[in-house]
């Protein structure tokens, strides 16, 4: 049946770089959330595709089949990979996500580390926007933890 967590998560680099890469912890709380979700079962925490690659091309020693099991390729719409601005481009997939099923508005969360938090909250496309929020560091670690709790009850 799966969980039905508040939020879906897009998860940008830096993230993966000051918060993930050194604890394994993050790895499989990601990895159980994805499995365990009602309503996105491995599909629930995004990451672009284009930075996928580029974590995993990075980072052979973590292994591809690791890294994918924690994060999910977005799959549309393609004209927004192709932005290079990477806050840009996680604002516009998580604006996307919240409206990507036309009968539940889905909460999204970006997950980033405490340094770009900041670019975040102050991009333009993020101004006025509902459903979606920006979490960092060991607040979004928190989160994480708080949701495989919720994953072993449900």
């Amino acid at each position: 049946m799966g969980v039905s967590f508040s939020f879906r998560f897009i998860i940008d680099r830096h993230f993966f770089n000051d918060c993930m890469f050194n604890n394994p912890k993050s790895f499989y709380e990601l990895m159980h959330i994805s499995n365990s979700s009602g309503d996105f079962r491995r599909e629930h925490n995004l990451m672009s595709e284009k930075i996928r690659k580029d974590i995993i091309a990075k980072n052979p020693t973590l292994g591809e089949e690791y890294i994918k099991s924690a994060l999910n390729k977005v799959n549309e719409p393609a004209d927004i990979e192709d932005i290079s601005d990477e806050v840009t481009r996680n604002i516009l997939y998580a604006i996307y996500y919240t409206r990507a099923n036309p009968k539940k508005v889905t909460p999204m969360c970006i997950l980033t580390s405490d340094n770009k938090k900041s670019d975040y909250l102050n991009n333009a496309h993020l101004k006025g926007v509902k459903n979606v929020e920006v979490k960092s560091g060991d607040e979004a670690l928190k989160l994480l933890e708080e949701y495989r709790k919720l994953a072993f009850r449900g």
